[in-house]
C-alpha cells in the first residue's frame, strides 16, 4: 500500500488503503439507494450521511474531533424529483407560462415564465412554496421541465438557462443547459 502526504499539510497522509475502503463503502451505499430509490445517492445525501455519522461520536473516527463543529448540521431536506411535476400553459406571445407542482397535492410550488432568445432560455420565476430555495428551483426545473416534461426538446437550441427571481429581477443565475 502506498501513502502520500496531503499537499499543504505537515503530517497528514492518504493512500491506496483508505481509498479502497472509501470505494467499497460508496459502492455499498450506491447499492442501498438503488434498491430503495432506483438511483445512486446525491452528493447532498452523501454529505448528510457523513455529517450524521461524524457528529455521533467523532472521536471514534478522527484524530482531531475538536476541528468538527460541536453542533450537528441542521437537517436538510431531500427533494425527490418523483414528488414533483412540470406543466406548461398556452403561449402568451413569446412567453411560455410554466408550473412546477407537488404531485401529492397538485398545488403549484413554482410559477415560471419562459422566453427564448438566440441560445438563451430565460426562466423568470416566483416561488410559491416558501420552503423551496432558488437552488431548488433550478434543480426542479432542470429535472421536471427539461428532462421529464420536454424530454430535452430544447437541448439543441439552448446553451444557457438564466434564472431570474421575480422578487429580485436585477439578480440572475446562469447555468449551462444540463
Amino acid at each position: 500500500m502506498s501513502w502520500e502526504k496531503i499537499p499543504g499539510t505537515e503530517n497528514e497522509f492518504s493512500g491506496d488503503g483508505p481509498w479502497d475502503i472509501f470505494a467499497e463503502a460508496l459502492a455499498a451505499l450506491a447499492r442501498v439507494y438503488e434498491e430503495r430509490f432506483h438511483r445512486k445517492p446525491t452528493l447532498r445525501e452523501l454529505h448528510r450521511g457523513l455529517d450524521f455519522v461524524l457528529h455521533g461520536s467523532p472521536q471514534d473516527y478522527i484524530f482531531d474531533p475538536e476541528q468538527l463543529d460541536a453542533s450537528p448540521p441542521p437537517p436538510r431536506r431531500i427533494l425527490l424529483a418523483e414528488d414533483f411535476e412540470a406543466a406548461s400553459g398556452d403561449m402568451d406571445g413569446e412567453v411560455e407560462p410554466t408550473f412546477l407542482a407537488r404531485r401529492s397535492t397538485g398545488e403549484d410550488v413554482v410559477r415560471a415564465w419562459l422566453t427564448q432568445r438566440d441560445r438563451l432560455l430565460q426562466c423568470e420565476y416566483e416561488i410559491v412554496d416558501q420552503t423551496l430555495t432558488d437552488a431548488d428551483v433550478r434543480w426542479l426545473f432542470a429535472v421536471c421541465y427539461l428532462k421529464v416534461l420536454t424530454n430535452d426538446y430544447l437541448a439543441g437550441d439552448v446553451d444557457t438557462i438564466r434564472f431570474v427571481p421575480r422578487a429580485q429581477p436585477t439578480e440572475h443565475h446562469d447555468i449551462p443547459y444540463p
